[in-house]
């Protein structure tokens, strides 16, 4: 069980058991050219850090159980996937998203059901989710390439007019669900956004999260303060949209550095400090 992606910290009980936690991306029946098995996406929209340590995740089989380690801890405005297989889903999406696994079982191609229960309550779920791979439902997901997406993690998401299929082969799993249609011109930035780095300061990592309005090359890397290049952590090209990559200072001095986004002839720089 690979725990290493998890951004951890220190919080209160009650405060983390007020947290909402919701089931915002489920890939359920991949195309055979991009196979990277099952998988479900937890986010978390709110402002208090969910413990989600000894949650269980299920389908709709009571014995299929997925337990969440100790020390499980999903940020605010964060997200977390558990896969049926992580070396698969890393061969497909990269080492850079959250990821737990394996889960145990795999999810029903012609409908089924994802469930998250709690540690102080397993008999009623946190969130639950009953699909389907007919209409109403979104019938892209179906072996089509497509996940399902939730549109907005505020929406009902019992009901099939949450959910669409994912505007991209594949989904996107770690980040902001896919914007289809004339909805993907909506709250994409003028040039681009570095969001703030969380944790910072860090030890030994924080996530970082940044918008483009275009697809474009890119760059992230981070810097000394003497302007000398300490490491590369994302060079090509990437699309529009929301993504997030984590920053592992393990090997680093303690310090302060700076984090360089160069995306379409532009650039922006945030201090990161490396406290051990």
């Amino acid at each position: 069980m690979r725990t290493a992606m998890i951004v951890s910290m220190l919080c209160t009980a009650v405060h983390c058991a007020t947290a909402s936690v919701v089931i915002n991306e489920i890939n359920y029946n991949s195309d055979s050219a991009f196979d990277v098995e099952d998988w479900v996406e937890l986010h978390n929209p709110g402002a208090i850090a969910a413990n989600m340590g000894d949650w269980q995740l299920r389908d709709e089989d009571d014995g299929h159980i997925f337990t969440f380690p100790q020390g499980t801890i999903l940020l605010p405005d964060q997200y977390l996937v558990v896969c049926v297989d992580p070396a698969l889903f890393e061969s497909g999406y990269g080492n850079m998203i959250p990821v737990l696994g394996p889960m145990g079982y795999g999810l029903g191609g012609g409908g089924d059901q994802v469930r998250l229960f709690s540690a102080d309550d397993l008999v009623n779920p946190v969130d639950f989710v009953e699909y389907d791979d007919h209409l109403p439902w979104p019938e892209e997901p179906d072996g089509d390439g497509a996940t399902l997406e939730l549109l907005d993690p505020m929406l009902d998401n019992s009901i099939p007019e949450s959910w669409q299929g994912s505007c991209t082969i594949g989904g996107t799993p770690g980040a902001m669900n896919s914007r289809c249609g004339s909805a993907a011109t909506e709250d994409v930035p003028a040039q681009f956004v570095l969001h703030p780095a969380f944790p910072n300061p860090f030890n030994p990592s924080t996530t970082i999260r940044f918008e483009l309005a275009t697809t474009s090359l890119t760059r992230v890397a981070l810097y000394s303060m003497s302007g000398r290049r300490v490491r590369v952590i994302s060079d090509g090209l990437l699309s529009s949209g929301e993504h997030s990559f984590q920053v592992d200072g393990s090997d680093l001095s303690s310090g302060v550095y700076l984090l360089g986004l160069e995306s379409a002839g532009e650039m922006t720089t945030q201090k990161l400090v490396l406290l051990k």
